[in-house]
Formats: structure tokens, sequence, C-alpha cells
């Protein structure tokens, strides 16, 4: 049983499916493997029925993570949509004759996102870190630099020094979603405060480290992302916002549409293969319709 998921996680990966998501994948097969030979003493794939899967499913939907929360329903979504891939796998390939997952429906998403916090919002938070010290500079402009660019998280966490080039405004992300190169550009803005951080901040937390690591910790190390998660989390609570790293992406499309700015050019700024990836991180609200409304009509009444 574990060739056969060596050989599918193989195949993920040949597909530019990210660490996470491959980690993610292996423990939730390792999961399946526990569960059908202790529950039903199965040794093949070829013997797995759907009533089994459910089985399996219903016990996942009832896991709780490391804090005792019931899983989100992203998570469901995910486990259930990796299930049907790998079953879907072993039929294609011929390692088993039918496909039990086909019972197994996945979960529709939500069409609502989380509430975007305010300009204003967006302003506290990025403006709680003490920027007289160096790890406050570097809190400080790490949000700068995502609310400009619209990261993703694994994105920021991965910049190198030579993905940043002021003289240009231009910042590289290499293996973004996907393993896509992108080039993004910087604002005036974002550039001087990655040169202030560049020539005070960065020199005094890398001391005699030789790393090229553009986001370093008090040791010299590059900032974990799992850290970058907690500095912002942090802040945010300073700011009495509700806001987490990915929720930089969605304020930096939603600010930028409703300043006026083409959803193409958004989409290629957050590095979206698909418009409608796009346009689901930029649904404004029924304010914001009827202001656009209300401006229009303002103009074509001139």
């Amino acid at each position: 049983m574990e060739k056969a998921i060596s050989a599918f996680l193989i195949q993920l990966k040949a597909r530019s499916r990210s660490p996470s998501r491959l980690g993610q994948a292996s423990h939730l097969f390792e999961r399946l493997v526990i569960h059908l030979r202790e529950a039903c003493c199965f040794c093949r794939w070829s013997d797995v029925t759907s009533q089994h899967l459910v089985d399996f499913a219903l016990a996942e939907a009832r896991l709780k993570t490391s804090r005792g929360r019931s899983i989100s329903p992203g998570t469901y979504r995910l486990r259930i949509s990796l299930l049907r891939s790998f079953f879907a796998w072993l039929r294609q390939s011929g390692r088993v004759l039918a496909d039990p997952s086909e019972i197994l429906a996945v979960p529709k998403a939500p069409g609502r996102l989380p509430p975007v916090p305010s300009e204003a919002e967006m302003g506290r938070v990025i403006e709680a870190p003490d920027i007289t010290t160096a790890v406050g500079l570097r809190d400080r402009v790490l949000m700068e630099t995502l609310y400009t660019t619209g990261l993703r998280h694994r994105e920021v966490w991965g910049l190198d020094l030579y993905d940043i080039d002021l003289e240009t405004g231009r910042l590289k992300v290499r293996q973004g979603k996907g393993g896509h190169d992108r080039v993004v550009p910087l604002t005036a803005h974002v550039s001087k405060w990655l040169g202030l951080y560049l020539d005070q901040g960065r020199p005094e937390l890398a001391a005699d480290s030789a790393t090229l690591a553009l986001w370093l910790t008090r040791q010299g190390a590059r900032l974990s992302y799992a850290q970058i998660g907690f500095r912002i989390a942090a802040h945010a609570e300073a700011a009495g916002v509700r806001l987490t790293v990915h929720g930089f992406r969605h304020a930096v499309a939603t600010h930028l549409l409703k300043n006026g700015a083409d959803v193409r050019h958004i989409q290629r700024l957050l590095g979206h293969r698909r418009l409608d990836t796009t346009q689901l991180y930029t649904r404004l609200d029924i304010e914001d319709l009827a202001q656009a409304l209300e401006s229009a009509f303002r103009r074509a009444h001139r």
C-alpha cells in the first residue's frame, strides 16, 4: 500500500504541488492506511470499498487540531479532494478496477470571504511595531512589503537579498504557487522602507551571519514561516484588528479595486492563473457597490 502512496506523492510533486500540500497528503494517507489495517484488516487497495472510505471521512471530520478545535471546512475539503484524486489515480494506473471514492462529495467552498480590514485598520497594524528596534523595523517593512505586493505567506518567507532590486523597483518571486516565477513592482514608498531595513535593521540582525535570507531573526537566521505568522498576529491583536498573513492578499486586492485598479492588473500582481480566483478575492460589499454606482451616476450627469 505504501508503494502506491509514494508513487502518487511523486506525481503530486511533479505537478509542482507545494511542500505544505505534499506534507498534508502524506499524513492523510498514513492515517488512511492505519485506519484500513486496524479497522478492516486490509493490505490491498483493491479491497477498499465505498463504505470504508465513508467511515474514514467521518473519522477525519471528527479530528481536532493541536489546540483542540474542530478542523476547518477548508481543511476537510482538501482531504476529501486528495482522497478522490488518489483513488482516481489508482484506477487510471490499473491498480484498482473501480474507484470507491466516487461516493465522497467534496463540500462546496463558501462564497463569502472573511471581512477585509479597512485601509485605516491596515494602517494601524502596519504602524504597530516599534521601528526604533531592528526587530520592529523588520516587522514594519515586512508588512509594508506584504501590503504593497500581495505576496503569499510562503513567497514572502522565501525572499532572499538578490530578489530585491531597489534601483529598478522590482521584486522577483521565485517558485511561487505552481512553481511559477513572477516579477512584481515596488512602489517608491515600500522601496524607501526596504532601503531603510537593508541599511539599518538587517545588518544589526545579521551580525556575522552569511545568510542571504531577507528577513532575519535576532540570531541572524531566516525568520521562519511560523514566526512570520506569529509576528503579524501579534501586531494585529495589538491594533485591535483581525488579520492574518493571507489576509494581506485579500486587503491588497480589495483596496486596489476600490481605488480604481483593473482586475487584470490585480490578477498579475497576485500571480493568479485564473481571473475568477482574483474576482473571488476582490468581492466588495453592498456599500462599496452603492458608492461605485453613485460615483458613476454623478460622472454620467455632469
